[in-house]
């Protein structure tokens, strides 16, 4: 007659029984999420605080507006000057 079996031990603690073990796959995806999300957050509370801001402060707003039309205005020039320089440069090769 066989000798008796002894039951085998469970070596988990009881209170990691009953959960189960999340692929390392999944934890990283988690702490993504998690990383984007607060990321987007803090984002929206920055653009937040610097509209408040513009809208307490509108000068600033005129100013800035104004600089960025210059600022394009220099740009798009420049860009026809190069286009000017290159279409020339062009003819001047044939």
């Amino acid at each position: 007659m066989p000798a008796a079996r002894r039951p085998v031990r469970c070596r988990t603690p009881p209170y990691r029984r009953t959960r189960t073990r999340r692929s390392r796959r999944q934890q990283r995806r988690d702490t993504q999420l998690f990383l984007i999300a607060a990321g987007a957050a803090a984002g929206l509370a920055l653009l937040w605080a610097r509209v408040s801001w513009l809208l307490l402060n509108w000068g600033a707003l005129i100013v800035l507006g104004a600089v960025a039309a210059v600022g394009g205005a220099v740009w798009i020039h420049r860009f026809q000057q190069q286009r000017a320089w290159d279409l020339m440069r062009q003819q001047a090769l044939r």
